[in-house]
């Protein structure tokens, strides 16, 4: 008899993998919560139609109705419609956040459609400059995963704009294509000509851009530069004064959280006011957890992990969060060996009033506990 195999494009999180995984959504959901989202979970299923359903959807029919289905792509449209239908009876400012599966579609950093775990917040009517304290948020979820410092890129929707009208442009075309290329010989012929050297990478500080900058250029970048300061240095956060974002919906500050791994930029948001139908301000940033399991996996990144230990007795495990605990079961005649073989990282025993775990592979002693539960 064949195994079945998995569909193109499904990922399974299998014994520590798995353990790894919850542990790094336990993360982010104290986070969230921490920070005053409370949860809300989608379904798996929607309508499909022209706009939503690609070629690498998954679908299939309604019994009763015979209309299409698909698995979710993104969770946006599925937000879009609690905030708009669902909550719509709740005062503002409240924040929302998601943890769940999709159907992702694809990207340049992975040509088909796979499985995805994506998590975000929504801040529905936040006040005014409250920027600063979303950036101050996806600054502590982005450096809790990365070893290194991650770098936050900064921009304006408006950045663009303000660039192509407020100058001479020899080829407005070529000009605007130019930026998207970060090509900067392509902007000396077709830009204007008196600002030859358009910082088409980043900048820190308004000090950075040429002395010819236009106004409107120079007081959003001030602005920006204002919230980079207020950021912890953790993170490393730039200014883009010229890039586009990626969804339409943004309309004013927008960031993406890079760590130079697959799947760049990992995090992204920023302020999109009209995304939803309700007349209302909101904030608000999604990540995708799974480039970051594979960075894990290749030692780039180290995520969130309790140790796993196997306990040993007598009585039950102590009440400690800090480590994942595994109990001996009757026929295990070479605990060590079965913990070594399932990835575990020590063995734990009560001694009198204390719990000693020693590491898997040499027993040296890693932790004392003072012992709980029954004797």
């Amino acid at each position: 008899m064949v195994s079945a195999r998995l569909p193109r494009g499904a990922r399974e999180y299998l014994l520590g993998r798995a353990e790894t995984l919850t542990d790094t959504i336990l993360s982010c959901t104290t986070i969230f919560e921490q920070w005053g989202a409370r949860r809300v979970v989608p379904s798996t299923l929607s309508y499909a139609d022209e706009n939503h359903n690609g070629p690498d959807s998954v679908t299939f029919a309604e019994r009763e109705t015979g209309k299409n289905l698909a698995l979710r792509r993104d969770l946006t449209d599925q937000i879009r419609r609690i905030v708009d239908a669902e909550l719509a009876h709740l005062p503002v400012p409240f924040k929302l956040y998601y943890l769940e599966r999709v159907w992702s579609q694809p990207r340049a950093s992975s040509p088909r459609a796979t499985e995805q775990i994506q998590a975000g917040v929504e801040w529905i009517g936040p006040q005014a400059g409250s920027e600063s304290e979303l950036l101050r948020l996806a600054s502590r979820i982005a450096t809790g995963f990365d070893d290194q410092k991650p770098t936050m890129a900064i921009g304006h929707a408006d950045l663009r704009r303000f660039w192509l009208e407020s100058l001479d442009l020899v080829d407005a075309v070529a000009a605007a294509q130019a930026l998207d290329d970060r090509d900067l010989s392509a902007w000396a012929a077709a830009g204007d000509p008196a600002l030859p050297h358009l910082p088409i990478l980043t900048v820190r500080s308004v000090s950075d851009l040429p002395e010819e900058t236009p106004a409107p250029v120079r007081e959003i970048v001030t602005e920006l530069a204002r919230l980079v300061e207020e950021l912890d240095q953790s993170i490393d956060a730039v200014i883009d004064p010229v890039v586009r974002p990626d969804n339409e919906y943004y309309n004013g500050m927008f960031f993406v959280v890079s760590s130079g791994i697959a799947g760049d930029p990992w995090l992204r948001g920023g302020r999109y006011d009209g995304r939803f139908s309700k007349p209302v301000d909101a904030l608000g940033f999604a990540l995708d957890l799974d480039p970051l399991m594979d960075a894990a996996d290749s030692g780039r990144m180290s995520l969130s992990r309790r140790p796993r230990i196997l306990w040993m007795g007598p009585g039950p495990a102590p009440d400690h969060e800090d480590y994942r605990w595994v109990p001996v079961e009757p026929g295990m005649t070479t605990p060590r060996d079965w913990a070594k073989a399932h990835g575990l990282d020590g063995l734990a025993s009560r001694v009198d009033n204390e719990v000693r775990i020693e590491h898997i592979e040499d027993g040296r002693e890693i932790d004392r506990l003072p012992a709980t539960g029954d004797d």
